[in-house]
């Protein structure tokens, strides 16, 4: 996975009620509808930092009677602007009312190239998401420790203190509370009691032996799950038996223009990037659609029997144009 995603996996998973043996497969559709999303509103939902090379700007990109020159991409925020490697001392982004700005006044400078330094983006929003729950001390490390697998999906772009990371996959990590009673194998035998529920979150996906379970409620020592969740088998299960939790992320660093650092330590906090919800639904739609597609081997028709129906992705025509609402509009010539 080498971009942000604009919904995560376990996203997918819940709401098609796949299977995790699938997971592979709805990687690649997420980033692969992902960066259609981009393409076609011309701009990406996540702070990206970079220097942007704009040659002979005014030739470039300036149009008569609009104030500035137009930017090719959404700007956020400017660390430094140089032309011809001098800096000026006054520039003014547009529109006031930004971010995301798309012009820039430069006085005085004109037909000269011009480098800008800054976080690009159209959006910049972030959520909280725990914290690490172990030292990162190398700038090679691959996979990183947190405190709730709840908060953060693959797919993800988070960041701790300057870095950013892109979530690739999630394995489990012993939770240290054990089953504090024998299971059955029974679907509707939802309460489970652990030693110690203070150790698990609400929302967080479980691992005991080979079955699956996801936790809608937390009560003292008893927990309310979901069985056999994401595709797993329903099983019976021994007391005192181990329960996981999937809080190891493996993670790309150094990601959306961010450096590695070898600094961040257990207990400084997560924020995770949140894309508008009507990039987030499209993106969702479009991967479902295509797994739905993929299942079908691209035949005009999908299911068999009774639920034969023809794949005409009727529904993905208003969150499409939801999304499209946030399109880019482009000066001729940006």
């Amino acid at each position: 996975m080498a971009g942000p995603s604009y919904v995560t996996r376990e996203t997918v998973l819940d709401v098609g009620g796949f299977g995790s043996v699938i997971a592979s497969k709805i990687d690649r559709a997420i980033f692969q509808q992902s960066r259609n999303i981009e393409n076609q509103t011309l701009r990406h939902f996540y702070p990206k930092t970079a220097a942007v090379t704009y040659h002979d700007h005014y030739e470039e990109t300036w149009h008569v009677g609009d104030p500035g020159f137009w930017l090719r991409d959404d700007l956020r925020s400017v660390t430094t602007i140089t032309i011809d490697t001098t800096a000026p001392s006054v520039y003014t982004l547009l529109p006031k009312v930004g971010p995301p700005y798309d012009r820039v006044i430069v006085d005085g400078f004109h037909g000269l190239d011009t480098v800008i330094t800054g976080v690009w983006g159209w959006s910049a929003d972030t959520a909280a998401a725990g914290a690490l729950a172990a030292d990162i001390t190398t700038t090679t490390a691959e996979t990183c420790d947190v405190t709730d697998g709840s908060l953060i999906g693959v797919g993800d772009l988070i960041t701790i203190n300057t870095e950013k990371m892109i979530v690739t996959d999630k394995a489990v990590l012993d939770s240290t509370a054990n089953l504090n009673g024998a299971l059955t194998a029974t679907a509707n035998e939802q309460t489970i009691t652990v030693t110690d529920g203070s150790l698990l979150k609400v929302g967080e996906e479980l691992l005991v032996d080979s079955e699956r379970m996801l936790i809608t409620d937390i009560v003292s020592n008893d927990l309310t799950v979901e069985r056999a969740a994401r595709g797993s088998t329903l099983a019976a299960h021994n007391d005192a038996t181990d329960v996981y939790v999937y809080r190891r992320l493996s993670i790309d660093r150094g990601a959306a223009g961010s450096t590695a650092i070898d600094t961040s330590v257990a207990t400084d906090t997560i924020t995770v990037n949140v894309p508008p919800p009507e990039i987030r639904d499209w993106c969702l739609a479009e991967v479902l659609n295509q797994i739905q597609q993929e299942s079908a081997a691209y035949a005009r028709t999908i299911g068999s029997g009774d639920n034969l129906q023809e794949a005409r992705g009727a529904g993905l025509i208003s969150v499409r144009a939801a999304g499209m609402r946030l399109r880019r509009l482009r000066m001729a010539g940006v």
